[in-house]
């Protein structure tokens, strides 16, 4: 029988089965879920798991990609303690960097670690910290509070938000955190002392980002700046050994050069590094060892003295020796490579660790039963492979759409395919679009297939916005996050407006995955290409790791093929947000009609999918 109890609506098609089957399912072990977009997962999850998780005293952790998504579970939490009368408490978790009020005071954009190392050197005379008493922690205790409720309490009394937040953890029923929480294990320490795993049902929202997630975990960077910067803070020390550490990221800085110039002359983008040859090199200018202790220390006290002179504890040294200590790991490990690539004119270096797989599997076994839920993450048995998911009851759950509501049409004449967009594709291309924008008056969406083929494009799509008097947004590499909601609000008025909103944006981006457009918000989506990630040295290096992991076929479709499939699915899925919602999808790639990727498109997509040339968008209209 199913436990609706928690369930504060009225049960649409499907939810009633899905609540169903998570509380079955979940008795067994882990569970995978694959569902669209709009067809209520947070509710259904969350009301599926509540009756089990109280009657057993476990703890609901539920897992997202981003700090803002924190709340969305204590929101749902809110609705259903309003429609119960129950007082079920929860707290949507964030880091330090957005709860630590000294940071605030200091008025200058800090990292995590930057943060961290404040509170850390300030502990001890923080007067957020010390105004901090068990009576504000008891007065709390039972309710349900979303971080910005926590941080507006906390500022008015003028108590630490991050403590009072980790206090609260092992009061709170349900708890909304960062995917990092949980896979990092430093992080995870600092959880696992409050709330123990092995007592927690731990759900992951959108669990087709953890391979991405899992591989930023270990990740540095640094750049030729980085150690030109090192050099200048090296100056201010007079020890020998300071002078040994300046010989030392001067010879360093010296290959990175070398490497920017010759990737300069190939016209290659990016060079995998050999990390036993690299650090046999630094080794004999100093012993790699005795060479990170001392340029760590040297950057604690660039740190300290930034941090005593009321600035930002940054250090270009501190991120030096994280690389440093990465490198020296990658000779170690398998599935950590070094990547150099050019940016702009100067030259990245990467650390990169692709071991997904090894790095989450142990994590797993931690909780006493994992929740992935996801509207891309079919092929279940894929996503489980690639995330080290031993055992588990996958199932995959449909929206119904009406399908006289929604028009696909696959372009067999289109095709990104190739290192470059010929000036005829270009113009063929811009032709479709001009119909696509021509033939709907709606809101309206462009999804490319990278930002060079968005770039390559702009300038046409430029002229069609003006000569079909639209309003144009364009998502731009490194855009801030307020900009990136400006431009989000704008183009989603633009649907109740005269001039409708043509939006251009990379599949890669965050308003093709990370953005909801219901209604009227939303009705056309045009993509251009499909997402494959660019064929260069870093690309190869994944798919040579992959396939030592899983044979040539597997390594190609779980590398590469499915995560540029998963890309484009989640685009597709910006538009269709409920069942009354319409729209009009041209999939602009031949590609996409192969056999077997077509297969991995949502339902609606092959449901309603025919194969024609660029011309039948004449013919294609949301009316």
């Amino acid at each position: 029988m199913v436990d609706l109890s928690f369930f504060p609506y009225r049960p649409r098609e499907g939810q009633v089965e899905l609540i169903g089957f998570v509380q079955r399912a979940v008795k067994r072990g882990n569970v995978c879920i694959n569902a669209p977009t709009g067809f209520g997962k947070t509710p259904c999850i969350l009301a599926a798991l509540l009756p089990i998780a109280l009657s057993r005293g476990y703890k609901i952790m539920w897992a997202v990609r981003t700090g803002t998504e924190t709340d969305r579970p204590i929101e749902e939490l809110k609705v259903m303690n309003e429609y119960l009368g129950e007082r079920v408490s929860g707290v949507s978790f964030r880091g330090k960097r957005d709860m630590c009020l000294l940071a605030k005071e200091m008025r200058s954009e800090m990292g995590y670690e930057e943060v961290a190392y404040l509170c850390k050197s300030k502990a001890k005379k923080c007067k957020y910290r010390d105004n901090l008493t068990h009576r504000v922690i008891e007065d709390l205790i039972g309710d349900t509070l979303l971080y910005s409720e926590v941080l507006k309490i906390c500022t008015e009394l003028q108590v630490c938000p991050y403590e009072v937040q980790r206090m609260l953890l092992p009061y709170a029923d349900v708890i909304g955190l960062n995917y990092n929480y949980v896979i990092h294990e430093g992080l995870a320490w600092s959880i696992k002392r409050l709330v123990p795993f092995s007592r927690s049902l731990l759900v992951v929202d959108e669990a087709h980002n953890l391979q991405r997630a899992a591989a930023s975990i270990n990740s540095v960077k640094i750049t030729i700046g980085t150690l030109k910067r090192c050099l200048k803070e090296l100056e201010r020390f007079a020890e020998v050994r300071a002078r040994k550490a300046e010989k030392f990221v001067e010879t360093l800085l010296g290959m990175f050069e070398n490497i920017l110039t010759e990737l300069r002359k190939s016209k290659e983008e990016d060079r995998i590094v050999n990390p036993a040859s690299m650090l046999r090199a630094l080794n004999r200018v100093w012993d790699i060892e005795e060479a990170l202790s001392s340029i760590s220390r040297y950057g604690h006290r660039i740190r300290k003295e930034r941090l005593s002179s009321g600035k930002v504890p940054r250090s270009s040294l501190h991120r030096f020796a994280l690389f440093l200590d990465g490198a020296i790991s990658s000779v170690r490990e398998d599935g950590i490579a070094i990547v150099a690539s050019r940016a702009g004119k100067s030259l990245e270096v990467e650390v990169w660790d692709m071991r997904a797989e090894e790095l989450l599997r142990r994590r797993w076994r931690d909780f006493r039963s994992c929740i992935f839920c996801s509207g891309t993450l079919s092929p279940i048995s894929a996503f489980a492979e690639t995330v080290g998911l031993d055992s588990y009851t996958g199932r995959s759950f449909e929206m119904k759409l009406r399908r006289e509501n929604i028009k696909t049409l696959i372009t067999k004449d289109l095709s990104t395919e190739g290192e470059k967009l010929s000036k005829e594709m270009r113009e063929r291309y811009l032709d479709a679009i001009g119909m696509f924008v021509k033939n709907n008056n709606t809101n309206l969406a462009v999804f490319t297939c990278s930002y060079r083929v968005q770039r390559s494009l702009l300038k046409g799509i430029e002229e069609i916005s003006e000569l079909y008097g639209r309003s144009l947004f364009v998502e731009r590499k490194g855009m801030k996050g307020d900009e990136s909601r400006e431009i989000l609000e704008e183009f989603k008025a633009c649907s109740l407006r005269h001039a409708k909103g043509l939006l251009l944006a990379p599949m890669q981006g965050r308003f093709a995955e990370g953005a909801d457009f219901p209604g009227e918000e939303l009705e056309g989506i045009f993509l251009v290409g499909i997402p494959f990630d660019r064929m260069n040295n870093r690309t190869r290096a994944y798919l040579n790791y992959y396939t030592s992991l899983y044979g040539k076929e597997k390594g190609n479709l779980y590398a590469y093929v499915i995560p540029a499939l998963k890309r484009a699915s989640q685009a597709l899925g910006r538009c269709l947000r409920s069942v009354h919602d319409r729209a009009v999808f041209v999939l602009g790639d031949r590609r996409y009609e192969a056999r077997g990727f077509l297969e991995m498109l949502p339902k609606y997509i092959r449901e309603t999918s025919i194969i024609g040339s660029s011309d039948q968008i004449g013919a294609l209209s949301i009316e």
